[in-house]
C-alpha cells in the first residue's frame, strides 16, 4: 500500500530568504554606522552653519523619498535583485565620496547619493521578502526583514563610536563602505524573486 505523502509545513526563513535577511541586515548596520557620524562631521570639519547642517541632512530623506516611486516601478519590471545589489553597490560610492569632502556641496552630493541608495535597497528587499513568503505568512516576512533595520540603527552607532575613535572619520566612512559592500556580495546570493 503506498502512503500519502507527507505534506511539509510552509517554510519561510528558507536559503533564499535567509539571504535576502543577511544582505539587508549587514546594509542597515553599515547604514547606522553613519547615522551619529554625520552631524558631527557636517559641523566640526566642514563648519556647516545651521542651514547648511539642515540641508546636509535633510537631502538623504528627499533623495530617498523622490526616488522611491522609480524604484518600486524597476523592482517589478527590471527584477529585485539588481535593485538590491545597485543599492549597496551606490552606497559604496556614496561613502567613498565622504572621504574627499572638504566643502558641504561635496557632501550633499555624497548624502543625496546614499538616500538613493538607500531607496533602491529598501524598496527591493521588501519586495524580495514578500515574494518569498509562504501563502498567509507575507506579514510575518515583512516584519523580519524589518528587524534589520532596527537592528542596524542599533548595533551600527557603536560600531560607528568604535571607528570614530579608532581612526577618525575615514575609518567610519571606510568601514560603513566594506560592509554596504559585503551586504551587495550577500544579494548576490538570493535569487530573482520578481513573479514572471
Amino acid at each position: 500500500m503506498m502512503r500519502p505523502p507527507s505534506i511539509a509545513p510552509d517554510r519561510l526563513f528558507t536559503r533564499a530568504f535567509a539571504a535576502v535577511f543577511a544582505a539587508a541586515l549587514v546594509f542597515f548596520v553599515s547604514g547606522g554606522i553613519v547615522i551619529p557620524i554625520a552631524p558631527r562631521f557636517a559641523t566640526g570639519p566642514l563648519g556647516a552653519d545651521a542651514l547648511g547642517f539642515g540641508i546636509a541632512m535633510g537631502i538623504f530623506s528627499l533623495a530617498s523619498l523622490a526616488v522611491r516611486p522609480l524604484v518600486g516601478w524597476s523592482a517589478d519590471r527590471f527584477g529585485r535583485r539588481p535593485l538590491l545589489v545597485g543599492g549597496s553597490l551606490l552606497t559604496v560610492v556614496a561613502l567613498f565620496l565622504h572621504l574627499p569632502a572638504t566643502g558641504l556641496p561635496l557632501f550633499i552630493a555624497a548624502r543625496a547619493l546614499l538616500g538613493v541608495g538607500e531607496a533602491c535597497f529598501l524598496v527591493a528587499g521588501l519586495a524580495a521578502g514578500g515574494d518569498l513568503a509562504p501563502p498567509r505568512r507575507t506579514g510575518e516576512a515583512l516584519s523580519l526583514l524589518s528587524l534589520s533595520i532596527y537592528i542596524g540603527v542599533a548595533v551600527g552607532p557603536v560600531i560607528g563610536e568604535t571607528l570614530l575613535g579608532a581612526g577618525g572619520y575615514p575609518a567610519v566612512w571606510v568601514g560603513a563602505a566594506v560592509l554596504a559592500a559585503v551586504a551587495a556580495g550577500l544579494a548576490l546570493l538570493a535569487p530573482e524573486t520578481r513573479p514572471p
